[in-house]
């Protein structure tokens, strides 16, 4: 057993099988750069059915926070924060209705 583990130790110092495998690295990363193209601009996202959400138009709520124009959040700042809102009750439902009802009315 010990010889399967001196011959993997002497692979890994090969400098032929580094330099191959870094260059297969290299290409497989080439290679995926060319599937993706980068977004440039909002307008070419858009087209491409990407979804966007200006926070100009995120509502005027209590729960809601927003980074202002002025400030610049640092990188792991959060800019957009919506806190949990709690449900409000359903009304009770008509006498003439609760013949029809079953269970618990939540």
């Amino acid at each position: 057993m010990s010889s399967i583990a001196d011959e993997a130790t002497e692979r890994r110092r090969d400098p032929a099988l580094v330099d191959k495998g870094r260059r297969l690295i290299q290409f497989l990363a080439a290679s995926q750069r060319l599937q993706h193209v980068p977004v440039r601009t909002v307008s070419t996202y858009a087209s491409q059915g990407g979804s966007i959400f200006w926070l100009g138009d995120a509502p005027q709520h209590p729960a809601v926070t927003t980074v202002g124009p002025s400030v610049q959040p640092g990188l792991d700042a959060p800019f957009l924060v919506v806190d949990r809102v709690d449900p409000e009750r359903p009304p009770q439902p008509a006498e003439a209705l609760l013949p029809w009802l079953d269970g618990p009315i939540d």
